[in-house]
């Protein structure tokens, strides 16, 4: 049994130091070249938002999806501390019925209130979206975390 375990230990520590990790500067500048490289523009807020799932992008960039189809990356004001290993969300909305940049924010449940606002929003295709999540990053980002209804908070 000991072997087993021992051989499955070494098998991860193998597969995992075969995927080189960003740290969160490189990541962002990923993300960032991204941006620049796509030459996306942003937009003030989401209309009739309604969060479907996410994935966190590092410290400073998550993407929110409305439905399967329609992906936003969210540009934070400033780093997230807990983002990249968070496994739920909550949004923080001015107006319950949509997003809006710079008025709303961030948060992740059972963080002493630590809210994380909203910088800018940039619409995204579903290959983009996909592109970014494929990025190496410091966390992984293979499995997107689903948000349920428990997990979103319109005040």
């Amino acid at each position: 049994m000991k072997n087993i375990v021992l051989a499955v230990l070494v098998i991860l520590l193998i597969s995992c130091s075969s995927r080189p990790l960003l740290s969160n500067q490189q990541w962002q500048a990923e993300v960032a070249a991204k941006v620049s490289q796509w030459q996306l523009e942003t937009v003030d807020s989401i209309t009739a938002f309604s969060l479907s799932s996410w994935s966190s992008l590092g410290e400073k960039y998550l993407i929110l999806r409305t439905n399967p189809f329609t992906p936003y990356l969210i540009e934070l004001n400033a780093r997230c501390p807990g983002l990249s290993f968070a496994n739920a969300i909550l949004t923080n909305q001015f107006s319950s019925t949509s997003l809006s940049a710079k008025f709303d924010s961030i948060a992740i449940p059972g963080d002493a209130g630590l809210s994380c606002q909203i910088s800018k929003i940039y619409p995204l295709t579903r290959e983009q979206d996909k592109e970014l999540v494929g990025l190496d990053s410091p966390i992984d980002t293979d499995a997107s975390p689903d948000v349920d209804a428990n997990s979103v908070s319109n005040p």
